[in-house]
C-alpha cells in the first residue's frame, strides 16, 4: 500500500487536464484521461498543460485513499450512495454493471463536481 495518496507524475505531451477527472497512466509513464473502460489510478487535483512548463506534472490522488473529487459525465440525476462507472473523458456517470465508486453526494448535470469514494 502507498502511504501517500498523492503522487507528482509527468503529464502526457499536448495535453491539458481538467482538474477532479480520472487518469491512467499512458504511454511514455506519462498521465492523461482514463476512458470510460479503463482502470484509472486516481483523479487530478488541479488543471495541468504539458505545454507549459510549470503546469506539466500532475498532482493526482490515488484511487483507493479516502475520499476523491469526481467530474459526473451525464445530465441523469444521480443520488447519493449510487454506484459509478467510468465515462469518457476520465468522468463518471450512474451504473452497476463493473462499478469503479460509489456517489457520496447527488448530481444532476454534466460537468458536476462530487465526492466519491473509487475503488
Amino acid at each position: 500500500m502507498n502511504p501517500n495518496p498523492i503522487i507528482s507524475i509527468p503529464v502526457k505531451a499536448s495535453t491539458a487536464l481538467v482538474a477532479h477527472r480520472r487518469v491512467k497512466v499512458g504511454t511514455g509513464a506519462k498521465v492523461e484521461y482514463a476512458g470510460a473502460s479503463d482502470t484509472s489510478i486516481g483523479t487530478v487535483l488541479q488543471d495541468c498543460d504539458a505545454t507549459v512548463p510549470d503546469r506539466a506534472q500532475a498532482a493526482v490522488h490515488l484511487r483507493g485513499n479516502g475520499i476523491n473529487y469526481v467530474t459526473y459525465g451525464t445530465a441523469t440525476a444521480l443520488t447519493a450512495g449510487d454506484e459509478l462507472v467510468g465515462a469518457a473523458n476520465g468522468k463518471v456517470t450512474k451504473g452497476s454493471s463493473s462499478p469503479i465508486g460509489v456517489a457520496l453526494e447527488a448530481a444532476t448535470a454534466d460537468g458536476d463536481i462530487i465526492r466519491a469514494i473509487l475503488y
